[in-house]
């Protein structure tokens, strides 16, 4: 889970444009073809801080798993109420993050057709439509 919050991190919050260009296939003479990348500009001190927020939470999903589910008595009811006050915690901190990243696919989608709708205009009118490929 570490490392997938690092790869989110480096991959979605990169300020930086990314260096290397993926290439058509090898037969790209008689293709259009398009490349979509999503990357979200914010200020370091917020990527700073989402880091730690979720790397916090990569922490205490690590503890859970490792150390507080060995020590778990499911027949204790004091047992039980610290796992559950723990997990609200960590579902309060983690809930905003996850329904953003939630609706991300969506947002992409709605800009790829958005973008699909306009490479039809432009394609239609340049005489490079659909009616080709037939």
């Amino acid at each position: 889970m570490g490392v997938l919050v690092k790869e989110f991190l480096k991959t979605v919050y990169a300020n930086e444009l990314p260096t290397a260009e993926p290439s058509p296939s090898d037969d790209s003479s008689s293709e259009i073809w398009i490349s979509f990348s999503l990357r979200v500009e914010r200020d370091e001190q917020h990527i700073r801080t989402l880091r730690e927020a979720l790397l916090r939470v990569v922490h205490e999903r690590n503890e859970l798993i490792h150390q507080m589910l060995g020590t778990f008595d499911p027949s204790s009811d004091e047992s039980c109420r610290d796992l559950i006050s723990r997990l609200d915690e960590q579902n309060e901190r983690l809930g905003p993050y996850y329904d953003w990243v939630m609706q991300m696919p969506g947002r992409v989608r709605n800009l790829q057709q958005e973008i699909l709708a306009n490479m039809e205009d432009i394609l239609l009118s340049t005489g490079r439509g659909s009616d080709e490929a037939a």
